[in-house]
């Protein structure tokens, strides 16, 4: 357990000197990606190892609470407060309901299909990752690092999800025209 996860407030804190952010957007889909992929190095002693591990850590729950906040921000500017209850119950449900699916196919995948794959050489793999015992955990943490970024980027693709912040007025807008 690191200081952010016991104090997340810390996080908070220290990207509160960012100001008011008119686009929340770009915080929302990119403020922590690199950060994710660099904290799932760890494993792989020969970039760095620990130290890029932790500096990946720093950066990455640092970063989280302005695009959780951001998100958050977005969605109570833009969903009227008597539909916010249901909205964000399924919002919550879908984010906590495919964790213990993660957590079994992560188990799975890592058991049956990574580790033995990395255990003997490891191939083309084998030579950027290392091979042996763990080597699969950690190319399993790489892939989902880079299948982050790649989601955060086909997303900020989108017209309609990159200007939704614009394209859907606010609240306050929507009643000031009424």
């Amino acid at each position: 357990e690191d200081l952010v996860d016991r104090h997340p407030s810390v996080g908070h804190r220290a990207t509160a000197g960012v100001g008011d952010l008119n686009d929340r957007g770009p915080a929302v889909f990119g403020v922590g990606e690199a950060a994710d992929v660099t904290e799932r190095l760890q494993p792989v002693d020969h970039l760095g190892g620990t130290p890029a591990g932790v500096t990946g850590l720093v950066l990455m729950m640092g970063t989280h609470p302005t695009a959780g906040g951001s998100s958050q921000a977005i969605w109570q500017s833009k969903v009227p407060a008597n539909l916010q209850g249901r909205v964000f119950a399924i919002r919550q449900v879908a984010a906590i309901g495919a964790s213990p699916i993660a957590f079994l196919l992560a188990g799975w995948l890592a058991d049956r299909f990574f580790e033995p794959m990395m255990a003997d050489g490891g191939g083309v793999l084998g030579t950027m990752f290392g091979s042996g015992p763990g080597r699969g955990i950690g190319l399993m943490f790489v892939l989902s690092g880079v299948m982050v970024i790649v989601t955060a980027l086909v997303a900020w693709t989108s017209p309609r999800i990159r200007n939704l912040e614009t394209e859907i007025p606010d609240l306050e807008e929507q009643h000031a025209a009424a």
